[in-house]
């Protein structure tokens, strides 16, 4: 199989085909085929796949963030019946490649589920240094019915993605919310700099911030809907601290802004930073019986590597 194998640069028309290599990925909640389009048009982006007798077996995307600084691996897949054979690293070989005499690349950044094996593997480990690990909850809700269990109201405030990046510049708060000195974002970190926002305002983010944020007190929370095979996934991001009817407000905010997109339940997954103590998610899970459901991911790691093509 080896010599049969191309790698080749991926397009627009292949959207079929790589959703082909594993249609029920992430159970039901893969992103992919809502943002395959926007990727393969962004000009930041690099899409790869590899083909063995005129069949897409593996994908993998390369995007340039923090000013071109960093190649952000994203949204890998290997078909079942191929996986184990180095089919990632062809794509990484062929990316190397592509990218050497890059005037400003100098780090690969790439984020792995608790269910991934490789993040394990002794290799990786010595070439990857280890960013930040975020937890991960997940459950499904009926609109509705959350909006009804909620017990306050919001007093956050919704602000732009613009209003956000100028956050960057308070020191101090910034060293509250991000103390990785990354944001994380739908399974990306970026550094909290301005030539990122255009990374950050392409996922279409809802956001709120606590009314005392600025004192650093109270919490940042990012909302993205996507629309997955499943219905609709909110991902929700939350940097800071408090108590668990402060995140309520910010809960019950994301939750109404999402209020006539659709009737059907929402999946909520939900991030935070290993700073934020998981029993503020439980008693809040709890309250609004959101009772944390069992998941395969459980948290997200992210790495980083220095990039030295061989």
């Amino acid at each position: 199989m080896d010599n049969g194998v191309i790698v080749r640069r991926a397009s627009l028309e292949d959207y079929n085909a790589v959703l082909d290599i594993n249609r029920h990925v992430y159970f039901g909640l893969d992103y992919l085929p809502s943002q395959y389009a926007d990727m393969a048009q962004d000009p930041d982006f690099t899409l790869y796949v590899c083909e063995y007798e005129g069949r897409v077996i593996a994908f993998e995307a390369v995007c340039e963030i923090n000013g071109g600084q960093t190649l952000m691996m994203r949204s890998a897949r290997v078909h079942e019946e191929y996986q184990g054979q180095g089919l990632l690293m062809k794509l990484r070989k062929q990316i190397e490649k592509d990218f050497t005499g890059h005037p400003v690349v100098n780090s690969f950044a790439c984020s792995l589920t608790a269910n991934t094996k490789y993040r394990e593997n002794v290799s990786f480990r010595a070439r990857n240094k280890l960013i930040l690990e975020r937890a991960l909850f997940y459950h499904s809700f009926n609109i509705q019915e959350v909006l009804e269990k909620t017990t306050v109201r919001s007093q956050t405030k919704q602000i732009s993605s613009q209003d956000f990046c100028d956050l960057f510049q308070n020191k101090s708060l910034m060293k509250y919310l991000f103390p990785w000195d990354r944001v994380a974002i739908n399974s990306w970190h970026l550094r909290p700099i301005a030539e990122n926002i255009r990374h950050i305002d392409r996922q279409k983010p809802v956001i709120f911030i606590s009314q005392d944020l600025e004192e650093g007190q109270g919490f940042l929370t990012i909302g993205l809907v996507i629309r997955v095979p499943a219905g609709i996934s909110l991902h929700l991001e939350i940097y800071g601290s408090g108590d668990d009817s402060e995140l309520e407000k910010h809960l019950y905010s994301h939750v109404l802004a999402l209020k006539g997109l659709s009737s059907d339940n929402v999946h909520l997954l939900t991030y935070c930073d290993m700073t934020l103590e998981s029993s503020v998610i439980f008693r809040l899970y709890e309250r609004l019986e959101l009772h944390v459901m069992d998941n395969p991911f459980k948290s997200l790691q992210f790495f980083e590597e220095d990039f030295h093509p061989s």
